[in-house]
């Protein structure tokens, strides 16, 4: 007897929240390792903050967060993808190892060849202000499940309360990621 398929999906939620409660672990041993944060001085300006770094922002967690289980071999090939959009200390983390190996739900969406998506969103409101070269917003990411065929399975939304993104020589980079 099979199970209901909204078991399914409430599996590949949970899932879903697992592999990025994971990857924002990483994240934050990478970015947050000997950092003090600072108190928000606050600006609930509207004004958006330059192209440039929204950019960096949005493609950077789009990236990060977008797997492909057919073609990966875990959320560390999105982490490498996505070593474009990272400033240094973020790039120089791309070989730590918090994976524990692949999860019953990233091989089943592997053999099902279902593509995990994710949308950013900067969150307007309450922020430091911005400075010539750095800005800090809050971002949602949702992360939805597709089948092969295209058809939406799942979809899972989380907050992450601080990104920051500096402007470099090379451009904007993100160069900390804070979930909590």
């Amino acid at each position: 007897m099979g199970r209901h398929p909204s078991f399914r999906h409430r599996r590949q939620r949970r899932v879903l929240k697992l592999l990025a409660a994971l990857m924002a672990t990483f994240v934050v041993c990478v970015a947050g390792c000997g950092q003090n944060v600072p108190a928000p001085t606050g600006s609930d300006s509207d004004e958006p903050a330059p192209a440039e770094a929204q950019d960096a922002i949005v493609k950077g967690l789009e990236t990060m967060f977008t797997w492909y289980p057919a073609r990966d071999a875990s959320t560390r090939d999105a982490y490498i993808r996505a070593l474009p959009y990272l400033g240094q200390q973020l790039q120089a983390g791309k070989d730590n190892r918090l994976e524990r190996g692949n999860s019953v739900w990233w091989q089943g969406w592997k053999e099902a060849h279902d593509e995990v998506t994710a949308k950013a969103l900067l969150v307007a409101g309450e922020h430091p202000e911005d400075t010539p070269d750095t800005v800090q917003r809050a971002v949602v990411v949702t992360q939805t499940v597709k089948a092969a065929d295209g058809k939406e399975i799942d979809s899972t939304t989380m907050r992450i309360d601080r990104v920051v993104a500096k402007k470099s020589p090379q451009g904007w980079r993100v160069e900390e990621i804070s979930f909590f």
